[in-house]
């Protein structure tokens, strides 16, 4: 396409992260209210820090984007899914906040490419349509809160001392957990009537080591991918990349605490070993071919040229599917690599694609982009999150 039929403008990095790795970038304090352009996406759970691409051909969505690029103004994703036939679709009270990142227009097919970053959470009190279409919501900004330890008022001034310079911003996990062994967190326990390993269970460092366990045991590249993230960032990170279906996505996302956050999270990754079919039940694929093709995590968002969604984890390996077609390279979303079409041999729905390397130089030969909507985690059903998990 000519430069004379396309625009890009590009943004200055809108995220920002607190020292306590609070996803910030908006001036308003947590729970202000305040109002918001909102756009409701089918199948689309957007998480902060997460990044999300958008094709957009509605000439009010895209007036609307044009002016808060050109504003430095944010925007709103709540998730729209189909309930029954007689309640229809409907939206969800949680959301995200979008901050733009980068604008491409082409004047030729009259749309609008815009690459995004979650950045904060807020719920919908009320949403008002106007008369150009374009949604309006009042929505409330949602904290996270960042629960002390109840052994904080226990410790001796010396241990205080001890874990702060274990835990310095300037340590990455690793190196704090091996300084960490120096010292026992959870000595003040024996002056209450709980033995230690109760503290443990909600304490954040503990929980965030034993995740990062769990995905040792499938692919110890995930942990490369997300080592030096904080306790919020990090639990960010793991819900946008565990295959969750989008209720527990939003169940996730409306938590209001890092740890509880969590120890939701590390009980996924616990139960989840296998992904099936969601239509008809049948074996996809197994969690330790689960790997990062992406630099933010190995399940990110990709929008095709008709402006749909896809969010799409990548295996190496994939049974129980066909291919459908022959190999293409247009649009590809993965540099060097031809894609085909890939559907369930049981029951023919659309799972993903396998993707196929041009060149013998590039590493993985092949591998598999499997819809988030087209499966399910094998998760042992009758576990409640929150208390189930001992670690």
């Amino acid at each position: 396409m000519g430069k004379e039929q396309s625009k890009t403008k590009q943004f200055c990095s809108p995220l920002s992260l607190t020292e306590g790795g609070q996803v910030s970038t908006i001036a308003e304090s947590d729970g202000d209210v305040s109002k918001l352009p909102v756009l409701s996406l089918s199948g689309v759970v957007l998480v902060p820090g997460q990044t999300l691409p958008l094709h957009l051909f509605q000439p009010n969505q895209v007036t609307l984007i044009q002016r808060l690029a050109d504003n430095g103004e944010v925007f709103g994703i709540v998730t729209e899914r189909f309930v029954s036939a007689s309640d229809g679709h409907v939206k969800s009270a949680i959301g995200t906040t979008v901050e733009i990142t980068s604008v491409e227009e082409d004047r030729q097919a009259s749309s609008l490419k815009v690459k995004g970053l979650g950045s904060r959470r807020f719920q919908v009190l009320r949403s008002d349509r106007q008369i150009d279409g374009t949604v309006v919501a009042t929505v409330r900004y949602l904290a996270d809160r960042e629960l002390s330890s109840p052994l904080q008022n226990i410790m001796l001034s010396c241990q205080k001392r001890s874990l702060l310079d274990s835990f310095s911003e300037h340590s990455n996990i690793t190196n704090r957990v091996e300084k960490t062994r120096k010292v026992n967190r959870f000595s003040a326990a024996d002056f209450t009537p709980w033995p230690a390993w109760v503290y443990k269970q909600y304490d954040t460092r503990s929980v965030m080591t034993h995740i990062k366990k769990e995905l040792a045991t499938c692919n110890d590249t995930l942990n490369d991918v997300s080592d030096s993230k904080q306790p919020l960032e990090y639990s960010f990170w793991l819900m946008a990349n565990l295959p969750m279906d989008d209720q527990l996505k939003l169940s996730l996302l409306s938590i209001n605490t890092t740890i509880q956050r969590l120890r939701c999270e590390l009980a996924v990754v616990k139960s989840c070993s296998v992904l099936f079919c969601k239509d008809c039940g049948l074996f996809i694929a197994d969690k330790k071919d689960v790997f990062s093709m992406a630099r933010e995590g190995p399940l990110g968002m990709y929008v095709n040229p008709g402006g749909y969604i896809h969010e799409m984890i990548t295996v190496y390996k994939a049974d129980g599917l066909k291919t459908a077609g022959g190999p293409s390279t247009e649009n590809t979303w993965f540099q060097g690599f031809a894609w085909t079409v890939v559907q369930c041999k049981y029951c023919m729905a659309h799972i993903g694609w396998k993707f196929t390397a041009l060149s013998r130089g590039l590493v993985p030969q092949k591998f598999w982009g499997v819809c988030r909507s087209a499966i399910l985690p094998g998760i042992r059903k009758g576990i409640p999150f929150e208390t189930d998990i001992t670690i």
